[in-house]
């Protein structure tokens, strides 16, 4: 697992010149809200692989979610 904010900063670097900031907070706050996460808590693996799915549809690339 990763922590909330790693993945966060690991994200905004992947997408930053695709996507506004306040679009990459949002995916990423979309995703861990819906997972019960809070600010601090570590991130399942599952999870983060859902915001790497949703920010990379948001930006336009396509991916498929992992079985």
């Amino acid at each position: 697992m990763e922590a909330a904010d790693v993945l966060a900063e690991r994200l905004m670097s992947e997408y930053q010149d695709r996507l506004s900031l306040k679009q990459i907070c949002d995916e990423i706050l979309v995703v861990l809200r819906d997972g019960g996460l809070r600010s601090g808590d570590p991130v399942p693996r599952d999870l983060a692989t859902e915001a790497e799915h949703w920010l990379a549809v948001v930006a336009g690339r396509s991916t498929r979610m992992p079985a």
